[in-house]
């Protein structure tokens, strides 16, 4: 459910994404549209201020060569202007300032009126020269300047325009338009990662909400769990109180007929029979109630070597019958935990220890000191542990040993728990088993 619903969430952020990403693509692509018209109309105006100014040194059709290279110089000296030239019809340049890598500008005017390179773009303009005014025509045939402040030019000669049309181009550089349009780029670029941030932001708060809610419920789900398994727990815990006392008749019953009969005789064999498996049920019914209410630790400083010792003596006799080697290693010290708890759970890792060997294995009890506490090792030789099994080991009623009822180490886990120590097992199938508490305190330092 939770998956399913980041998988929502998380598809939405990407479409919402795509769509910020895609309009601000659209956007950017426009304002460089933008700036680039902007550009091209700049040079459009400069290229109509020239042909206003050429338009206005022409006279009968004819023009003053000094004037038209000033014109033409000064508008190549303006900020921006690479190149600047006039073109007959012929495509023939008449005059021109600047420079420009470009060798085919007669071409670019037979083309197209914008024509983009690599770090420039060239504008042209088609422009006639009429005549705007009527002059006084000189007696060798030259037009003089009508302008009276000109007089002391009256005999500087006019040349002939010609056939047009011409063609006046403009080089204009790319760099202003390149900066400008880098600008756009990081300004959209800065809007991009921030939308996407905000974005991405926003499905980690909606993902952390879905998880909260759903840890919520996964919560209160527990909790009613944990109460109605505390009720059957109660119910089990009455019913198996209840158990024990027929039990108890039972066994009662059978050590009377055991009694009477006489030793060889079969009665006495099934009698003994019915006390041993009573003794096993009963046996089974402690540990379920101990799991079902088990009681807050009472600490005391406990010396283990005379615990051990006395563990040792319970299973003395299996561990001879079996042909079982014991080793004990560093047990004098002594320990801050519950005497009855501590018992139970060192007889119940011995006991698995045990049934676990067979002739010729070994057990070795290893007390290691670390500082304030110490690390409490039950190593065997034995049959081992499978690794499918063992995750499931401390499970309550999990066991693959014929006759085992699996509690013995949920009873320990218990323990642990209930002190705070740490509880850990190491094991491999047919090369033994390495069972470890830690974290018991130490008091004889």
């Amino acid at each position: 459910m939770i998956w399913q619903n980041r998988k929502l969430v998380f598809v939405f952020t990407a479409i919402i994404i795509g769509v910020i990403i895609f309009i601000l693509l659209i956007s950017f692509l426009r304002e460089r549209q933008h700036n680039q018209q902007v550009f091209i109309e700049r040079g459009q105006t400069l290229i109509h201020i020239l042909s206003s100014s050429l338009s206005l040194q022409t006279r009968m059709g004819c023009y003053r060569a000094q004037r038209v290279v000033e014109i033409i110089n000064s508008a190549s000296l303006t900020p921006g202007i690479l190149y600047v030239a006039l073109l007959n019809h012929e495509g023939k340049i008449i005059v021109s300032a600047g420079e420009t890598s470009v060798s085919h500008i007669n071409e670019i005017v037979k083309g197209n009126r914008i024509y983009w390179d690599k770090e420039c773009v060239f504008l042209s303009q088609t422009i006639s020269m009429e005549e705007l005014q009527k002059g006084k025509q000189h007696r060798y045939g030259m037009a003089v300047c009508p302008d009276p402040t000109c007089a002391n030019e009256s005999m500087v000669p006019w040349s002939q325009w010609g056939t047009g049309p011409f063609s006046l181009v403009v080089c204009l550089d790319t760099q202003e338009l390149q900066g400008m349009n880098i600008l756009t780029f990081i300004r959209y670029g800065i809007f991009a990662l921030l939308s996407i941030g905000i974005s991405i932001l926003g499905f980690v708060v909606l993902d952390l909400y879905q998880r909260k809610e759903a840890y919520a419920y996964d919560l209160r789900l527990a909790r009613e769990k944990a109460r109605y398994n505390e009720h059957l727990a109660q119910i089990g815990a009455g019913l198996a109180h209840e158990t024990k006392n027929p039990l108890g008749i039972v066994r009662g019953l059978a050590q009377a007929i055991q009694e009477e009969v006489e030793l060889s005789s079969d009665a006495y064999k099934y009698a003994g029979k019915i006390i041993d498996e009573t003794d096993r049920s009963v046996r089974q019914i402690n540990n379920f109630l101990e799991l079902t209410h088990p009681h807050a630790p009472e600490r005391k400083a406990i010396p283990l070597q005379p615990l051990i010792e006395q563990l040792l003596n319970l299973v003395d006799t299996d561990v001879k019958n079996k042909g079982i080697k014991i080793e004990v290693e560093g047990t004098d010290v002594t320990v801050e935990a519950d005497p009855e708890y501590l018992r139970r759970a060192l007889l119940n890792l011995l006991l698995n220890a045990v049934q676990a060997c067979s002739a010729g294995d070994k057990i070795i009890l290893h007390i290691e000191p670390t500082g304030d506490s110490i690390f409490l090792h039950i190593i065997d030789t034995g049959v081992g542990i499978s690794a499918e099994d063992l995750p499931h080991v401390v499970k309550p009623y999990y066991s693959k040993r014929k006759g085992g009822t699996g509690l013995g180490l949920s009873i320990v886990n218990e323990i642990v728990l209930l002190h705070g120590w740490k509880f850990s097992i190491q094991s491999q199938e047919g090369e033994g088993t390495r069972v470890t508490i830690s974290n018991i305190r130490q008091l004889n330092r």
